[in-house]
């Protein structure tokens, strides 16, 4: 019979408990649920647009928005 060493023991628990917390910590990573595709490019967050260009990003926007709520409506029936 092969008896393992206290220092080989010792590895092995550590290495057990490196391997567990690994696996409950890949389980717990948060990933969006939903996200949103617009058919257009958003601009840069500190962009700074003038009214042309932000009427017309305004625009799509609408028209985009009343494209996803007919869907849905036409879902609904």
């Amino acid at each position: 019979m092969i008896l393992m060493g206290d220092e080989t023991i010792a590895k092995i628990d550590k290495s057990t408990s490196t391997i567990c917390t690994a696996v409950f910590e890949a389980t717990e990573v948060n990933t969006p649920t939903c996200f949103v595709i617009l058919p257009y490019e958003l601009p840069d967050s500190d962009a700074k647009l003038n009214e042309e260009e932000e009427q017309s990003m305004l625009d799509k926007a609408e028209g985009w928005i009343g494209t996803v709520t007919g869907l849905v409506e036409e879902g609904e029936r």
